[in-house]
């Protein structure tokens, strides 16, 4: 698989366990959308079980994407 793929499934993954996470609701309390950063913490603990590596490149563009997006939805927010 190449390292474009992998990263672009392992980032899918993230978002669909940290979303179901989120939905979990315990005595009508839940994360919501923090449940993606705990979904970030237990697919990254696995994939580092797993031994698998990103480039740091690939590390680099998510990284400044999900800069992106904050900084676009705090924009949205606020008006």
């Amino acid at each position: 698989m190449s390292d474009i793929a992998l990263t672009v499934s392992i980032l899918a993954l993230v978002a669909v366990v940290g979303l179901f996470i989120g939905n979990v609701k315990f005595r009508g309390i839940g994360l919501g959308i923090g449940g993606v950063l705990f979904g970030g913490i237990i697919v990254g603990h696995f994939v580092s079980q797993a031994g698998m590596t990103l480039s740091s490149d690939m590390l680099h563009v998510i990284q400044e994407f999900g800069l992106i997006l904050f900084v676009y939805t705090i924009g949205i927010q606020v008006g």
